[in-house]
């Protein structure tokens, strides 16, 4: 997948709930399905129904029986040129070249952590999938990265760490979250890949910890 399918997104307006933000690709999330057109892939079958009884390791049963993956899509790119580092729209710094695709535990990522290929400068990282909440209640997000990042749930983008910066985090608001999954996306680039670096961890009641993601 080459750079111009982030501009034929971008012509087309598809995006991830941001409010018309480009992206390189776009994730429709529902009950068991996520159709990744960045990658060409027309739909991926998530849910598995009445497994009732089967031990399945990285499975959870999700709502209405519906078998989920522990992990997120991660998705890898080369920065398209010219690009805003400073710009506090993702836009601005888009989508270019395909790298690589693969599933992650969880958002954090690290310079040893990056895939085979990933340009050594002017790269890109994109995660998509759920975040399970156990309880309903209030959750603050953390999103730490050297380089700029923006995290959205559920459609709303609720950190921006945007800009070519050392390795600093911000917190979003706590936001009231039902117990259940939880649309989730990230966004991340770097200038300098040896120093990369992203991590997303989740607050409740006063303790910080990596969220359980799924996909």
């Amino acid at each position: 997948m080459m750079g111009n399918f982030g501009k034929a997104a971008d012509d087309r307006g598809i995006a991830v709930g941001d409010q018309g933000v480009a992206d390189a690709f776009y994730t429709v999330l529902s009950t068991g399905l996520v159709v990744l057109a960045g990658l060409a892939i027309a739909a991926v079958v998530l849910g598995v129904a009445g497994q009732q009884g089967t031990a399945v390791a990285d499975r959870l049963d999700g709502p209405g029986g519906t078998g989920l993956k522990k992990g997120l899509y991660a998705f890898y790119y080369t920065v398209d040129q010219p690009a805003d580092y400073a710009s506090a729209d993702p836009g601005g710094v888009p989508p270019g070249d395909f790298v690589a695709s693969r599933t992650e535990p969880s958002i954090a990522l690290d310079s040893d952590s990056l895939p085979p290929g990933a340009p050594p400068s002017g790269g890109m990282a994109v995660w998509t999938g759920y975040v399970l909440i156990s309880e309903a209640g209030d959750y603050a997000f953390e999103l730490e990265s050297a380089g700029g990042s923006w995290l959205w749930v559920d459609g709303a983008m609720i950190a921006d760490n945007h800009g070519d910066h050392p390795l600093r985090a911000v917190c979003s608001p706590a936001i009231p979250l039902i117990a259940g999954r939880h649309a989730v996306k990230a966004r991340y680039f770097y200038t300098d890949a040896e120093q990369a670096f992203c991590k997303v961890r989740i607050n409740a009641d006063g303790t910080w910890s990596i969220p359980a993601f799924y996909r």
